[in-house]
């Protein structure tokens, strides 16, 4: 056994073993059990570094044993909208990975659950069906389909194949579906974040600190671009390991951090947007008192998660300008994973690496007939909003530019236009593309934009009411297939029937079984969150609509 496996095992015994369901293995031999209660640990595992679940939330989500189909674990993480599937394989010699047998048993089981198939699932898999079904059926929710085992070698090539082209497959239209491979590696990466401890602990003080306890323990405040210097020294590359980038060297930006701590170093804390840090625990100690003008602190296994250009320029100066760092300082903000979840440290690192960006919305502004809109709806008393950070203050009386495009969209006799604001309805924003052109016509007037997404919004009500007495393959088709049923309503009922809740709820429920009924005959395998993003498929279906026989107004 590899001494990273072996680490492995010894944490999962001591971390996660007491919360795994080991019920069904009490006639298992000792060693059977052993093998089964890793590899169940592995699984939770495996979810808490993907998703920075708890452990107990991780662990409820293992649903190994008979009839899984292939998927050992699944978990929804709320917070980034993503539904996880898990298998894993515990081997304790480090080299095995997994089967292609094994692979396309578990896509099989994926692809089951995204197209609502649970008949061949066990009871126990079944107990999830609910919560499962309905992280699929919210809005753009993504999926994450993994692999984890503790070998060191390569996935097979035919095992990358067969995941490759299932990921190629699922993200036809729109890419929601991530193959992730968790080998060794990657494991043990999750694991040092939990148990980062290695490194000597990092000395330092902070002017003008502050601290937060809640949720989770942190502090910020400035610190001396000497003591970075330092840290950088006495630790390397390895303080950038959780960072998306190590230190990338020379180049224009990090020039300048450079120049400015040659010429300015008094006004580089002005200038630079500092560090964000991780560490296992943090102390003060007693120098500095209880001010909070200096203290000083000692940091346990930091690392940087943003910031790695900053405190890479900054050790680059030190080598030249080393009497200019004392004058200098930069802000730092350093998160304890004490008390955190597991895989906290990949969250962080994702959010603060995500700047603000200027969107194609923005740009809106530039349209005069925006404005005009804007001005003609506000003389007849209704507010119109199509500007970044402006908000509708009451929807009885006003409308923003996306509701307003998205009806738009639905009412144009091409259903490509209600595909596009069902797989991308930024699109539909971008004043460069032919779908904006073609819908937001310079000649609308106020009075046909107030009206349109009125009828939109009495068609996604009804839609939103048949919900909740539909089945779930049905409430799945209401959910995903909207725009479709809505394009419907609008080309197919027309305007007096959109106008007449009854017959307009009938003709939901028509639609809703001529959808089906087609899917199922055509596309039966569909997942139906990318089926109504595929422009071909969508073209046949509105086909086959246009021709079934409605119950008209």
């Amino acid at each position: 056994m590899s001494v990273h496996v072996r680490q492995l095992e010894q944490y999962f015994s001591n971390a996660l073993a007491a919360s795994i369901d080991v019920a069904d293995l009490s006639e298992k031999s000792s060693d059977d059990k052993k093998a089964a209660t890793l590899s169940r640990s592995l699984t939770a595992f495996s979810i808490c570094g993907l998703t920075g679940a708890s452990i107990a939330q991780a662990a409820s989500a293992v649903f190994d044993g008979v009839r899984d189909q292939g998927i050992d674990g699944c978990y929804f993480d709320e917070s980034r909208n993503t539904l996880v599937f898990v298998q894993s394989k515990w081997h304790s010699n480090g080299t095995k990975t997994i089967s292609k047998g094994d692979i396309l048993k578990f896509l099989h089981g994926v692809r089951l659950v995204l197209a609502a198939n649970w008949d061949s699932f066990s009871p126990k898999f079944k107990n999830h069906k609910s919560a499962i079904d309905q992280a699929l059926l919210k809005p753009d929710v993504s999926v994450v389909v993994a692999v984890a085992f503790t070998g060191d070698n390569p996935l097979g090539e035919e095992c990358r194949e067969v995941l490759s082209q299932f990921e190629q497959d699922q993200n036809a239209v729109t890419e929601y579906l991530t193959v992730k491979v968790l080998d060794l590696k990657t494991l043990h990466r999750y694991f040092r974040t939990a148990t980062l401890s290695a490194q000597p602990p990092f000395t330092a003080m902070l002017l003008d600190w502050g601290q937060s306890m809640e949720p989770y323990q942190a502090l910020y405040g400035r610190i001396s671009c000497t003591d970075l210097a330092k840290l950088y020294a006495d630790v390397g590359e390895s303080l950038f390991e959780p960072n998306i980038r190590s230190f990338l060297g020379d180049g224009e930006v990090n020039n300048q951090i450079v120049a400015t701590l040659a010429t300015k170093p008094e006004e580089f804390w002005y200038l630079n947007n500092g560090v964000t840090a991780i560490c296992t625990q943090f102390s003060k100690t007693a120098f500095g008192g209880d001010t909070r003008q200096a203290g000083t602190f000692v940091f346990q296994g930091i690392q940087i998660v943003n910031g790695a250009q900053t405190v890479g320029s900054i050790a680059k100066a030190s080598e030249k300008y080393s009497g200019n760092l004392a004058k200098a300082f930069a802000m730092i903000k350093v998160i304890s994973l004490e008390g955190a979840p597991l895989g906290f440290t990949d969250v962080v690192t994702v959010a603060t690496n995500r700047q603000n960006k200027v969107e194609e919305k923005d740009f809106l502004a530039l349209d005069p007939n925006q404005t005009r809109l804007k001005n003609e709806l506000h003389s007849k008393g209704v507010q119109y909003v199509f500007r970044s950070g402006e908000n509708v203050i009451d929807t009885a009386k006003g409308f923003d530019v996306q509701e307003m495009m998205i009806a738009l969209a639905c009412a144009d006799p091409s259903v490509s236009q209600s595909v596009i604001a069902k797989r991308n309805v930024g699109s539909l924003l971008d004043r460069k593309s032919s779908s904006y052109s073609s819908l937001f016509k310079s000649s609308i007037t106020g009075e046909e934009a107030w009206s349109v997404v009125q009828q939109g919004r009495r068609v996604d009500h009804s839609i939103q009411l048949r919900q909740l007495a539909a089945t779930q393959r049905k409430k799945q088709i209401l959910i995903h297939g909207n725009r479709i049923i809505s394009w419907a309503a609008f080309n197919i009922g027309g305007q007096k029937l959109i106008a007449n809740s009854t017959k307009l709820s009938d003709f939901i429920d028509q639609s809703v079984i001529y959808i089906e009924d087609f899917i199922k005959t055509n596309y039966p395998d569909s997942y139906l969150a990318v089926f109504f993003k595929n422009s071909q498929k969508c073209a046949e279906l509105s086909k086959f609509l246009s021709e079934a026989k409605f119950v008209k107004a």
